[in-house]
């Protein structure tokens, strides 16, 4: 297997997590990058969870893997409402229909960072993220 495939998959197996986050809620006001996530040596970052905590969305947010954009300045989503032009993560969504661009996750490789941020400006939506440390095995 390549290495970049490898990377992508994370060379078979499951993953196996050695920590999780659960959910960090973030007040209004925030800028620039305000969200990091370095895995322990060796392991692998997941984030599970991204969205604005009620249904009112946020424009202009950015996610990266070591440094490279995976989601450019685009309209993240609430969680609890549709989300048509927009984005969320989440690996435990509920059961209700909704629409949109909805991310189960997003798993950065052995030892890459993921980063989010507000591209210009300050967020007016509390935020919400969650996240988990592990390796394939």
């Amino acid at each position: 297997m390549s290495e970049l495939l490898s990377s992508v998959v994370g060379g078979g197996g499951a993953f196996v997590p050695t920590f999780f986050s659960g959910q960090i809620n973030l007040l209004s006001g925030l800028s620039g990058e305000f969200i990091t996530l370095t895995p322990p040596a060796g392991q692998r970052v997941v984030l599970t969870g991204l969205s604005a905590i009620s249904n009112g969305r946020e424009t202009g947010i950015t996610v990266k893997i070591a440094g490279v954009n995976v989601i450019t300045s685009k309209e993240l989503g609430g969680l609890n409402s549709n989300v048509d032009n927009a984005f969320v993560v989440n690996l435990y969504q509920s059961n209700q229909t909704k629409t949109g661009a909805y991310c189960p996750a997003i798993v950065g490789g052995v030892d890459e960072v993921i980063s989010v941020t507000k591209d210009a400006g300050s967020t007016s939506q509390d935020i919400c993220y969650g996240y988990q440390f592990g390796v394939f095995k």
